[in-house]
């Protein structure tokens, strides 16, 4: 900060080419952990609202719930836990990956 406050750049231009691509690692990380889990939630939405008014608490493994079990779709409801799964351990790998290269 010092260097770039001796070269002449505003308050602007450090944020922006100092703090941002700091932070950018970190928030990408919290970003697809948080998107791992929101996939995975179903518990706290079924005890809570089961859906919701107007579905608003729908979330993959809920549709994965609905298909199976209250409309019996076997095949469907596997394939999408399949996807669910596959999208999740995507998910993790950019995790694993991006931590290790700090390691």
């Amino acid at each position: 900060y010092s260097a770039a406050k001796v070269d002449g750049a505003n308050a602007w231009q450090r944020f922006i080419h100092i703090t941002l691509p700091q932070l950018v690692p970190g928030f990408a990380l919290v970003m697809i952990y948080e998107s791992m889990m929101a996939i995975r939630h179903f518990d706290l939405f079924f005890i809570l609202t089961e859906g919701g008014p107007a579905e608003a608490s729908h979330v993959v493994a809920w549709q994965v719930y609905v298909e199976t079990f209250r409309k019996l779709a076997f095949g469907t409801g596997a394939a999408l836990a399949y996807i669910m799964a596959v999208a999740t351990f995507l998910l993790a790998y950019f995790v694993i990956r991006s931590t290790s290269k700090k390691l």
